[in-house]
C-alpha cells in the first residue's frame, strides 16, 4: 500500500466521502497519570488546560462542516488527555448529545465525576486504561490509588449502566499474575476485558530504540518491565510506506490545532503540527498532513499503522485461551460433535488474521470449511465471536467464499 497525498478538501470528501475513520479531539490537555512509556506520562506542564465549550462547538462544527465528521466516524474526546479531568465534562457530552455525535472515552479512572442522563446518551464506550491489578503496578505506572481507581470504575457503571465498558489491560512483565483477578472484577461488573501488551507509545523514544540510541538506564529498566518482542513483532509487520493516520485519522489538541498523530510530547508537539481549524483552510491542513516530513521517518522504521495490522500486539496464549474456553462453554452441550472441527476452524482463522490474510493460511481455511461442512452460521459464529478483527475478517471471508462459489 502507498500513501495517497490528499491535498484538497474536495479530493478528500471524494476520495472518502465517509469522511475520517477516526477522529480524537483532545478536550483536555493533560494527563494526571505518569506512565514513563506514553508521551503525555510524567508531564503536566500543561496542567489546567481545558477545551473550553465554546472552542468545543467551534471544533465539532468546522469537522462537520469539512465532513471531516460523518456518521461512519468513530470519534473521540481524548487523544493523550485525560477527558474525565474537564470540569464541565458534563457540558461537553451534553453539547455531544446536542450534535446527535456518540463518543468513546477512554480513562485511567483516577476521577469520577458526575455525568447526568442526558450526557449519558453521548457516550458510546468507556475504556478503562488498567496498568495492572494491584497497589504495587499503580505505584509503577498511574500511580494512583487502586483502592480509588477501583471505587471510580464502579461509580462510573452506575452513572453510565447501558453504556459498554471496556478493561484495557495493559500487560507488563510484573502483572502477568493479577490478570485472572482482573479478569474476575470484570465478569463480575459487565466489563469486557481486553488485555494487551504494554508498548513504548512515543513515536521519537521509538525511533531511539530502533537505531539503537536509547541510553543504557532506560533500555535496561524498559527490558525489565516491557515485553520488547511485542514491539518488535509491530516493527516486523508494520506496512510499507503506508500509514492509515494520515489519510484516516485525525487527531486535534485542546487548541483546536491539528496533531499528526498522538504519539509526541507536549513538548515535541509544535513539531508535528499541521495548522490549525480555525486559523487555517482545510487545503492547507491535509497539505501538511499529507507531506509532512516525520512520516517518511515512522516509515522507514516500520512505526506506521494499517487496518488488518496489529497495532496493539495482543497476547497470543491469553487471547486464545480464554476465545477457546468460552466457545467449549457455550457449545460443548449443545453441540459436541463438532467440536474439534469448530477449534481447528477458529485457530486457522486466527493464524491467517495474524499473517495478514495471506492466501497460503487461507488454504487451510477453506479446506476446514468443506471438509467439516461448516455452515454458514456457523462460519458467522465462530469468525465473529472468536476472531480478533472480526468485521473485517468476516467480511474477507465472505467474499472469497462467494467468489469460490460463483468459479464452481
Amino acid at each position: 500500500m502507498e500513501s495517497t497525498n490528499m491535498q484538497s478538501l474536495t479530493a478528500f470528501q471524494q476520495a472518502y466521502p465517509e469522511g475520517f475513520k477516526s477522529i480524537t479531539v483532545d478536550i483536555t490537555g493533560f494527563c494526571n497519570a505518569k506512565c514513563k512509556y506514553c508521551p503525555s506520562g510524567n508531564d503536566l506542564s500543561h496542567k489546567g488546560e481545558f477545551m473550553s465549550l465554546e472552542r468545543y462547538e467551534q471544533v465539532l462544527n468546522k469537522l462537520l462542516e469539512y465532513r471531516f465528521l460523518t456518521n461512519s466516524t468513530s470519534f473521540h474526546i481524548y487523544g493523550i488527555g485525560e477527558p474525565l479531568l474537564h470540569p464541565q465534562i458534563d457540558q461537553v457530552l451534553q453539547v455531544t448529545d446536542q450534535y446527535r455525535i456518540k463518543t468513546n472515552i477512554s480513562t485511567n479512572a483516577s476521577v469520577a465525576p458526575k455525568i447526568g442522563a442526558q450526557a449519558a446518551k453521548a457516550v458510546a464506550r468507556v475504556l478503562i486504561s488498567m496498568p495492572g491489578f494491584s497497589q504495587a503496578s499503580q505505584d509503577r505506572i498511574h500511580g494512583f490509588s487502586f483502592e480509588t481507581v477501583k471505587r471510580n470504575i464502579l461509580r462510573l457503571r452506575e452513572m453510565l449502566p447501558s453504556v459498554p465498558f471496556d478493561m484495557t489491560y495493559h500487560i507488563y512483565q510484573f502483572n502477568l499474575d493479577e490478570m485472572d483477578a482482573a479478569r474476575a472484577f470484570c465478569q463480575e461488573n459487565q466489563i469486557r476485558f481486553a488485555p494487551n501488551y504494554a508498548v513504548l507509545f512515543d513515536r521519537n523514544k521509538c525511533l531511539d530504540y530502533v537505531y539503537n540510541r536509547l541510553p543504557y538506564e532506560e533500555m535496561k529498566q524498559m527490558s525489565k518491565e516491557l515485553f520488547l518482542q511485542a514491539l518488535e513483532h509491530q516493527i516486523e509487520s508494520a506496512p510499507k510506506g503506508y500509514c492509515d493516520f494520515i489519510n484516516r485519522y485525525l487527531s486535534v489538541n485542546a487548541d483546536g490545532d491539528i496533531r499528526l498523530c498522538n504519539n509526541f510530547t507536549k513538548s515535541y508537539e509544535g513539531n508535528i503540527l499541521c495548522g490549525s481549524l480555525f486559523h487555517d483552510s482545510a487545503d492547507t491542513i491535509l497539505q501538511k498532513k499529507s507531506t509532512h516530513p516525520f512520516c517518511p521517518k515512522c516509515m522507514e522504521a516500520g512505526l506506521t499503522f494499517a487496518e488488518g495490522y496489529d497495532c496493539k500486539s495482543f497476547p497470543n496464549f491469553y487471547f486464545s485461551l480464554l476465545r477457546e474456553n468460552e466457545y467449549l462453554r457455550d457449545h460443548f452441550v449443545q453441540d459436541p460433535a463438532q467440536i474439534e472441527e469448530k477449534l481447528r476452524f477458529m485457530h486457522q482463522v486466527r493464524f491467517w488474521e495474524q499473517e495478514h490474510f495471506s492466501h497460503e493460511t487461507l488454504v487451510p481455511v477453506l479446506e476446514t470449511i468443506e471438509n467439516g461442512a461448516l455452515t454458514p452460521e456457523d462460519i458467522r459464529d465462530i469468525v465473529c465471536g472468536y476472531a480478533r478483527f472480526k468485521e473485517d475478517t468476516y467480511q474477507r471471508l465472505c467474499h472469497i467464499l462467494e467468489e469460490k462459489e460463483e468459479h464452481k
